[in-house]
């Protein structure tokens, strides 16, 4: 099947297009569905800032220690790649598959699940499978187009959302007059609740390592990306949630499951809260599309380095690594027909801090290797602490949560054994 053998990818992308990239993968579903969440499991709102706080510090730290791998590794598989320049084949094979297999498509399945939960909300079409399906067929017909496309639409998308943050902060600042309507009380949740909500909200940031072969610059671009695309969404995750506090003025507002609906409509009126629906459900459409463009580029790369069937390193003409694309989707679909958002939730935050233990770790080994610019602080401090941070939140999920975390440990579990086979075979 020649028409299937590897392709390469486009190197089309200037530093705006991924840093559009980067900040719309991180801007989306969280920060719209998980923000009561996170309220009710921290307490109070000093804890719940606090939890934003801590984590988005966790993640700015993330950003430097995988900027300072890309410029060494500037490779399309992004974290995968820094996986098997430090710690070899088996180490970069069970990674891609836990992040081919559970992370990346969790995280694209929890957008979809609550693009699915908008969609019924506003249209009042119970059909929640059959919208579930449409969706991702329509993300994968969409990105199937080339990334050119899908980097356009990202700057858009991304520009959009943070104008509509800008706008909720606004409203959330605007006087009100008379009292504040009283809101039901809602049920407390633990802890790892909110852990789980704010660490969901910023995932996504790595994804800009992803088009390091596409990025026209990337050893110069990577570091902008990464960095930058993270300090701007906790800039902009921390103004948001202190708005929605101070709006709410000491009642349960902000410990609802949509804030922002509630602000809009008490400043605005009902009218104002169908349209905060619209730019919602828009920007989880931006988000969740980021998602479809970047993370086949993993299963590109897993393809062409032998760890995976050779068809999904194939590339269309328009660039697009369209197997890849399409095993992406199916998994999605499959997750999403059957699970819920919190349940999804849980197997993302645990495959995806699973991911982080093993790429992060590879940081130590690279740089000895690989000579290049020393851009993390603190070194070895700060890279230790993420390592050990991630360690610690997949396990307490793990205990907290086994259930749902099931399956990330089979595609661990199954990818080994996988990979003993393959080696014993060959």
């Amino acid at each position: 099947m020649a028409e299937l053998a590897p392709g390469k990818l486009h190197r089309a992308l200037s530093r705006w297009d991924g840093i559009a990239v980067a900040v719309g993968s991180v801007v989306g579903v969280g920060i719209f569905r998980v923000t009561g969440e996170v309220f009710r499991g921290a307490g109070s709102a000093g804890r719940a800032l606090a939890v934003w706080a801590v984590l988005g510090a966790l993640a700015l730290v993330g950003s430097f220690v995988y900027a300072d791998l890309a410029t060494r590794v500037p490779e399309a598989g992004g974290p995968y790649a820094y996986v098997r320049e430090g710690f070899g084949r088996f180490a970069a094979f069970l990674d891609g598959w836990i992040t081919v297999g559970a992370g990346n498509p969790a995280l694209q399945a929890a957008g979809v699940a609550f693009i699915v939960e908008k969609l019924i909300e506003m249209t009042g079409v119970a059909a929640p499978r059959l919208l579930a399906v449409a969706v991702v067929a329509g993300f994968l017909v969409f990105n199937w187009l080339g990334v050119r496309v899908g980097a356009g639409a990202q700057k858009m998308f991304t520009l959009f959302k943070l104008i509509a943050l800008a706008g909720l902060i606004v409203l959330a600042l605007w006087p009100l007059r008379g009292p504040m309507p009283p809101v039901p009380p809602l049920a407390a949740l633990p802890l790892i609740a909110a852990l789980n909500g704010a660490w969901y909200a910023y995932v996504g940031w790595q994804d800009g390592s992803l088009l390091a072969e596409e990025l026209r610059e990337p050893r110069r671009d990577l570091p902008f990306v990464l960095v930058g695309a993270v300090a701007t969404v906790v800039a902009v995750y921390l103004c948001v949630n202190a708005a929605i506090i101070y709006a709410a003025h000491g009642t349960g507002l902000a410990a609802t499951d949509q804030p922002a609906l509630g602000i809009a409509e008490r400043v605005l009126g009902a009218r104002a809260g169908r349209l905060m629906s619209a730019v919602i459900l828009v920007s989880m459409i931006g988000g969740t599309a980021e998602g479809f463009l970047v993370h086949p580029r993993l299963g590109f790369a897993l393809g062409r380095d032998g760890l995976a069937p050779r068809a999904l390193a194939w590339v269309n003409g328009s660039g697009t690594p369209a197997l890849a694309l399409s095993l992406h989707s199916v998994i999605i679909a499959a997750l999403v027909l059957t699970n819920r958002f919190a349940d999804i939730l849980s197997l993302l935050v645990f495959t995806q801090a699973l991911q982080a233990v093993l790429e992060s770790s590879s940081y130590f080994v690279v740089r000895r290797r690989i000579t290049g610019a020393q851009l993390t602080p603190l070194h070895p401090v700060l890279p230790a602490a993420f390592v050990g941070a991630n360690a610690a939140l997949a396990v307490w999920v793990a205990v907290s949560d086994p259930w749902h975390t099931l399956y990330g440990i089979l595609v661990v579990a199954g990818a080994s054994v996988a990979y003993l086979v393959w080696r014993l075979l060959q």
